[in-house]
């Protein structure tokens, strides 16, 4: 889920309008919210263009189940986003405005330049994502990925490999 905006509704609010620019926004819902859906915004004119389109029209809706839990899950979602946040400000802190950490904030996903720094933490018994970027060939990109399930402890022992291991 997008940790932007107060009730972490990303940044879409925050798109300029434009004369003469017509904003449409083509997401998936999938890793943010669990939701097997896609989603498209626009104006009504747009997206009324789009829905009765052959290609758009025939695709497959998400699950109505998964759809009612959605809709009655508001509040899981708000504590789930405030466990994230605070994941994130616990995360930064303790990493010790180190260097070799590249963020956004507000966005729990953070890149870690040591080439080596998977290799480094597996051995600490630590995982993060790590797999060549843009190709097979490419060096590997490595990042730390937060949610809103990790534990402080699982926190305080990551930011210890890495202060005590990484640059």
């Amino acid at each position: 889920m997008s940790t932007s905006g107060l009730k972490g509704e990303g940044v879409y609010s925050k798109i300029p309008e434009l004369p003469n620019i017509e904003v449409i926004v083509v997401a998936s819902v999938a890793k943010a919210l669990g939701v097997d859906a896609d989603v498209i915004l626009g104006d009504r004119k747009t997206i009324q263009t789009l829905s009765s389109s052959s290609v758009y029209a025939g695709s497959s809706p998400p699950s109505p189940g998964i759809l009612y839990a959605y809709v009655w899950a508001s509040e899981i979602y708000r504590n789930g986003l405030n466990r994230l946040r605070d994941n994130m400000k616990v995360f930064t802190d303790l990493i010790q405005r180190k260097t070799g950490i590249n963020y956004i904030k507000g966005f729990p996903v953070f890149l870690l330049k040591d080439q080596y720094a998977a290799e480094y933490l597996l051995k600490e018994g630590i995982i993060i994502s790590s797999f060549p970027y843009p190709d097979p060939n490419s060096k590997y990109l490595n990042r730390i990925v937060l949610n809103s399930t990790h534990r402080r402890d699982e926190l305080k022992v990551l930011t210890t490999a890495i202060n005590q291991g990484l640059e």
